[in-house]
């Protein structure tokens, strides 16, 4: 069993909040930081096509101002 690579780990959450902060220079920044065989994963991951499956099933995420 391979072991975390806690570098990634923190490197995908980082990309994962600048992403929520829509702050591309901190995403590209995170990204640039992740391993290739990282990023391979990710694009894997996130191409699934169970996403478009779950995308039907879960209502779109909105903004904190039309509450």
């Amino acid at each position: 069993m391979d072991t975390p690579d806690l570098a990634q780990a923190a490197y995908l959450e980082l990309a994962a909040m600048a992403l929520e902060r829509h702050d591309l220079p901190a995403l590209l920044g995170a990204l640039a930081c992740l391993k290739t065989d990282t990023l391979d994963q990710l694009a894997a991951t996130t191409t699934h096509p169970a996403w478009a499956v779950l995308a039907d099933l879960i209502p779109a995420a909105t903004t904190g101002g039309d509450k």
